[in-house]
């Protein structure tokens, strides 16, 4: 495989008062076989949850939070030192002590173009986002840096999503855009980065997601309801479903191969035991968002929907918003869902 080389794709690095500058600038049915092991039975919808008993609200304090923005979040990682969110006009947000700030307000390349993914490195050191235009960027959180590394192989088409797998340092990124398309990418000790050559995994359809179990194994999802697997770290991909999906997936989670959810454009959730999957009615709205850690788990989407899974069961949450919600994702103690109209509600 072709890759360029560090010198070829020099980033453009701002310190953390050229960050700060920026913020003063011009502002069903089981489909292929066997149980999954979740509780839900295939074809039974969600169970809602209306915090009628003690052990509910103990457990389910979603609260509105303030937010500095009021463009559309799309997406929330954790970090070393907090949850960050990005979304439109290049927003990037950070949590702190005191609340939500802006750290990163017109994007990497100061261009105010949409961020659509952010990711986070294995030690939470740096985050990642990417986004309209082909603008990828890194946030140092231990020294407030900020570093542009856009249009990566010279694409300019939208960035869907990013993963990243690694510690700070030399780490790899992973990229899917609208075209189908796949880019992977790996840092130098340097801060240069050495892009591979560019892969179409399926069809063509558009890549709306994408995420990684460990440095090896990691997972796309697409909105002609297809998921590809990876065991090689990116190198090369197949197709693991879904046979008889009509939907489009918009978020995918890995825990490990034989646990790995994605949430679809008509309420489902899909979950895949490493030979089959099974598909699980959540309901009207649309969901958007996903994310497990371990046997936890958190989905999100339209009107404010919000969907936990406990003890292998997904049961329907109270939220405060009707807000359509983009990101969603467990944060140590913290559990933060984001989006529209800035949208941000927190659990602790």
């Amino acid at each position: 495989m072709s890759e360029t080389t560090a010198a070829e794709s020099q980033p453009t690095r701002r310190s953390r008062r050229e960050v700060l500058g920026l913020l003063g600038t011009t502002a069903t049915a089981v489909l292929a076989g066997c149980s999954t092991g979740d509780t839900t039975t295939p074809t039974n919808s969600m169970t809602p949850n209306n915090d009628s008993s003690a052990t509910a609200k103990s457990r389910h304090r979603w609260k509105n939070t303030d937010s500095p923005t009021e463009k559309t979040l799309h997406a929330v990682v954790p970090s070393a030192d907090g949850p960050f969110a990005v979304g439109g006009s290049g927003r990037v947000l950070a949590r702190q002590s005191d609340g939500w700030t802006t750290v990163v307000q017109r994007g990497p390349a100061a261009a105010a173009n949409t961020l659509r993914g952010a990711a986070v490195t294995g030690d939470g050191r740096a985050v990642w986002f990417a986004g309209g235009s082909g603008v990828v960027g890194r946030y140092e959180t231990t020294d407030d840096r900020l570093t542009d590394y856009s249009a990566p192989k010279n694409k300019t088409s939208t960035w869907e999503d990013i993963a990243v797998t690694g510690a700070a340092g030399t780490e790899t990124i992973h990229l899917v855009n609208g075209s189908g398309e796949y880019l992977r990418g790996h840092r130098t000790r340097e801060g240069g980065m050495n892009w591979a050559t560019v892969l179409k995994p399926g069809g063509g359809s558009s890549m709306k997601a994408i995420a990684f179990s460990d440095l090896s194994i990691g997972y796309i999802s697409d909105t002609n309801a297809k998921v590809y697997e990876t065991t090689s770290g990116g190198k090369s991909w197949h197709t693991i479903g879904i046979e008889g999906g009509s939907v489009g997936l918009y978020d995918v989670t890995a825990v490990n191969r034989d646990a790995v959810d994605a949430v679809g454009g008509d309420g489902s959730i899909f979950r895949y035991n490493g030979a089959v999957w099974t598909k699980l009615s959540a309901g009207s709205n649309a969901l958007y968002a996903i994310d497990r850690q371990g046997t936890d788990g958190l989905a999100g989407g339209g009107s404010g929907t919000v969907f936990d899974r406990r003890a292998g069961q997904w049961r329907q949450e109270q939220v405060p918003t009707s807000a359509g919600l983009r990101g969603i994702t467990i944060a140590s103690n913290t559990a933060v869902a984001v989006g529209s109209g800035g949208a941000i509600i927190e659990r602790t």
